[in-house]
């Protein structure tokens, strides 16, 4: 019996990974942060930075918030 749990988004087989080409093409969800902690100096305004094999993908900035939401950006 396989108790992983997998999020609804990744319920299909491949799980986000596709065979692309000579390699492979990897897709990756950004659904949401919880209780981030407060910064001393203003704001919370998070936002995320991805890097993979040498390529970098910075997500759009989430305002003033602690609990940011993506869903799936």
């Amino acid at each position: 019996m396989n108790d992983t749990y997998l999020p609804p988004f990744m319920t299909g087989s491949d799980h986000g990974v596709k065979e692309n080409g000579d390699g492979w093409l990897l897709t990756v969800a950004l659904l949401e942060a919880t209780s981030l902690p407060p910064v001393s100096c203003g704001s919370v305004d998070p936002y995320v930075v991805f890097s993979c094999n040498g390529i970098t993908r910075t997500s759009s900035v989430q305002l003033q918030t602690q609990e940011p939401q993506w869903n799936g950006e």
